[in-house]
């Protein structure tokens, strides 16, 4: 059967979401809410870090990618097929809201985005001397994206607020594509400014809190959407006329924001997504074993460009009748003292990676591997041990490896060798076969 790949309804299978933003935009913060319904202490990522969100019968593969400077230039190697891309903003670092502005625009003139959906979280909207998401929006020039449906969606990534508003939007523009070139800025007490690209220029127009934007063309509204033929002014606050091609727009947008109302798609519960047989799973090993390329084999079917893993990554793989939630934990020197801190309370299994072909390393190995099955809490859970690098010619056998770590004093305990190749998914599901048959 091996790993269900996410479908999405009548979409494209596999949608993925590009996220970037500058460091300390809270990106990662952002991501593991989504993920995971709670706040994670992150570290800053060096890499990506990809998750799969669930959004009711939809996933989406957010890959988030660094934001230091030494990263930004990657960026558009990550782009890959994506479908959307969310770009995170420190609403209170207005010392850096024009660097965010050009790289924004940067990235957004690869081809390969032209007609990617571009949702804007303006974080930290809570604090005293935070921009306004009308201010953010005019300090990253967003009307200057006429090929992009686009939306600022006012957020906190700590209490969670606007993040699930912020997806409903950007599930609602990839599900459901409208003609109308319509924009809109979220704020956080609901009011909604909408902007219309148009021959004649743009203009801007209140929708619930008759809110009236400043004009870039000839004249600005006073009225709603729907009403948009009545109430219209100049610059110099005399009525004016509006034609009919902007009118018939202006219906079309009214009756879009009419269904989207009705729809309100409320982001779906982890829980609710979450199968009878969920497994909590521990993903360890020194660095370099291979550990982050094995989960995205897993989680993907293809082999991602991976970064050493600062932190770690959370993966949920779907297998025949199991679900795992793999947590990938880094394998630095200066990361394994904090190993069982991830342990949980529920986690059902270890699965240790090896490098094979790392002869000089597999004591130090072996020591690691003792010391976090003696923890109290991983007394009774399965141990997988993928000895991977199979491929390298002086790489150890399986029989080999198996006596090194001294596996036979692991007694009362359910453990086992799978010989693996990450980079050609050799061995993996059936590793994976062996797990879900002892968790």
């Amino acid at each position: 059967m091996g790993i269900k790949s996410s479908k999405i309804s009548h979409l494209t299978k596999g949608l993925r979401i590009l996220m970037v933003g500058l460091d300390a935009s809270g990106k990662s913060t952002i991501l593991y809410n989504l993920k995971l319904g709670e706040v994670i202490r992150t570290i800053p990522t060096v890499g990506f870090n990809s998750e799969t969100v669930k959004h009711k019968n939809v996933e989406l593969v957010v890959c988030d990618v660094g934001g230091q400077e030494s990263m930004r230039p990657l960026w558009r190697h990550y782009i890959g097929d994506s479908k959307g891309l969310i770009y995170v903003v420190d609403s209170d670092d207005k010392e850096r809201i024009a660097e965010a502005r050009d790289l924004l625009h940067t990235l957004l003139k690869e081809e390969a985005l032209r007609d990617a959906a571009l949702l804007v979280f303006a974080k930290k909207n809570d604090f005293p001397n935070a921009m306004s998401v009308a201010e953010t929006s005019e300090k990253l020039e967003l009307h200057r994206l006429p090929r992009h449906h686009w939306h600022v969606q006012s957020s906190c990534a700590t209490s969670g607020e606007g993040l699930y508003k912020g997806l409903d939007w950007l599930f609602n523009c990839l599900a459901h594509p409208v003609n109308s070139l319509a924009h809109s800025v979220h704020c956080s007490g609901g009011a909604i400014m909408v902007v219309i690209e148009r021959v004649h220029g743009v203009f801007e127009m209140p929708t619930f809190n008759g809110i009236i934007g400043k004009s870039n063309d000839k004249f600005s509204t006073t009225s709603f959407v729907g009403s948009m033929t009545k109430g219209v002014r100049n610059s110099d606050d005399r009525p004016s006329e509006i034609s009919p091609e902007c009118t018939s727009v202006g219906l079309r947008l009214s009756n879009y924001m009419k269904n989207l109302e009705k729809m309100g798609c409320k982001f779906s519960k982890l829980s609710e997504c979450l199968s009878d047989k969920e497994s909590r799973i521990l993903m360890l090993g020194l660095d370099a074993a291979g550990k982050t390329t094995i989960l995205y084999n897993l989680q993907l079917g293809e082999v991602i460009r991976s970064f050493p893993t600062v932190g770690f990554n959370v993966e949920t793989l779907d297998y025949k009748n199991a679900r795992f939630v793999v947590w990938d934990v880094g394998g630095q020197e200066n990361m394994r003292h904090l190993w069982r801190e991830y342990i949980g309370k529920s986690c059902k299994g270890v699965v240790y990676v090896v490098d094979s072909s790392d002869r000089e390393r597999i004591y130090e190995a072996t020591e690691m591997l003792h010391r976090i099955m003696s923890e109290q809490s991983l007394r009774n859970v399965a141990l997988l041990l993928f000895a991977n690098k199979q491929d390298s010619p002086n790489a150890m056998t399986c029989d080999e490896i198996r006596e090194k770590l001294d596996l036979q004093s692991l007694t009362q305990r359910r453990w086992h060798v799978q010989g693996s190749c990450a980079i050609s998914g050799k061995g993996l599901l059936d590793g994976l076969d062996w797990l879900s048959n002892n968790v």
